[in-house]
């Protein structure tokens, strides 16, 4: 295919870990994970702003009102609790819904795999299912380093994970700077 022209090559077995990695590096920068980040402060901040006032009241003599505010604190603490949770747990989730769909699909993921191909003129995928996919570099907006990976976003925060120890045709550090090169467009984020 590809394999002749290309510069770089990685071949990439998708694991929940490289998931997990992919998902959490993702999902803070999107508009849903600011939306949950944001609903659960605001909860957070009126169940502190009802305990104030509870204790307010309470303290210039006006009355035990606790018993009024107290439903409305524990409400929007449970309720803050429980997106700041699902914020939390958002990658985790993610990795699993997405190896769910890679085993209804090609049956065992481990046994999946995708080669990434870098040419000088477009990257292109080859998974073990036959599916090719070529992508422009201009294509992708930001690139974001993990612990064991390296995510490509495209478009529509779609995003592809590179297994860092899988690559080939030079060093870690030559194709941090291929990316930078061809990726001219794309936001980068890299560990070191």
């Amino acid at each position: 295919m590809e394999q002749n022209d290309s510069r770089f090559q990685v071949e990439t077995t998708p694991s929940k870990e490289l998931m997990k990695e992919a998902y959490r590096t993702v999902i803070y920068r999107t508009w849903k994970g600011w939306v949950y980040i944001g609903l659960a402060l605001l909860c957070l901040g009126i169940a502190a702003y009802n305990a104030y006032d509870a204790w307010h009241a309470a303290r210039m003599g006006w009355g035990n009102i606790w018993e009024i505010n107290l439903p409305y604190i524990l409400y929007f603490l449970l309720l803050g609790g429980f997106i700041t949770g699902r914020l939390i747990a958002a990658p985790e989730l993610g990795a699993r819904k997405y190896m769910k769909r890679l085993a209804a699909v090609h049956g065992d993921p481990s046994a999946m795999k995708v080669t990434y191909f870098f040419s000088d003129d477009a990257m292109h995928s080859l998974s073990s299912a036959g599916q090719k996919i070529d992508t422009a570099y201009d294509q992708i907006i930001a690139v974001r380093e993990t612990v064991h990976g390296i995510v490509l976003v495209r478009k529509l925060k779609l995003f592809e994970i590179l297994d860092k120890s899988r690559i080939e045709g030079g060093t870690l550090e030559d194709f941090k700077a291929f990316l930078q090169e061809k990726m001219s467009n794309a936001k980068f984020h890299w560990k070191s």
